[in-house]
C-alpha cells in the first residue's frame, strides 16, 4: 500500500511546488503604487518618488505667495534635491503633484540653518 502512495505522494508534491512557483511568489502590483518621501539632509531637502509607471510629477516650493522652484519629472523613480540654505529663515512649502494626488509639506527654516518638516493639516 505504501509503495502505491509513493507516485501519487511525488506528483502532489511537484503540482504545489509548481503552483507556488506560477501564483504564490507574485507580488502585488498595487503594495506599490507610488511613495513620495521628503527627507532632510542639512541644508538640503531631496524629494524622493518611487512607481511602477513613470507619470507626470509636479514639484514647487512655495514661500508665502512666491513660487521659488518648479521642476517636472516623468520618471518611474528619482530623487530631486533643493538647495535651501540660501533662503531666510521662516515657512516654506513644497507642493508634489503626482498623477493620483497632492501632497503639501511645510519646510521650517530657523536662523540657524536647521530645516524642519511639518505634515500641513
Amino acid at each position: 500500500m505504501i509503495r502505491n502512495l509513493t507516485p501519487l505522494v511525488l506528483i502532489l508534491l511537484i503540482v504545489l511546488s509548481t503552483a507556488r512557483l506560477t501564483f504564490g511568489n507574485k507580488k502585488d502590483n498595487e503594495t506599490l503604487v507610488e511613495k513620495v518621501k521628503l527627507e532632510t539632509i542639512g541644508k538640503y531637502v531631496n524629494v524622493i518618488y518611487r512607481s511602477l509607471t513613470p507619470g507626470k510629477v509636479k514639484i514647487s516650493l512655495l514661500g508665502g505667495n512666491w513660487l521659488l522652484a518648479y521642476g517636472t519629472r516623468k520618471q518611474p523613480s528619482f530623487v530631486q534635491p533643493f538647495n535651501l540654505g540660501n533662503l531666510p529663515h521662516g515657512n516654506y512649502r513644497f507642493e508634489i503633484v503626482t498623477p493620483t494626488r497632492k501632497i503639501e509639506k511645510i519646510i521650517h527654516v530657523s536662523e540657524s540653518g536647521i530645516i524642519a518638516l511639518e505634515d500641513e493639516q
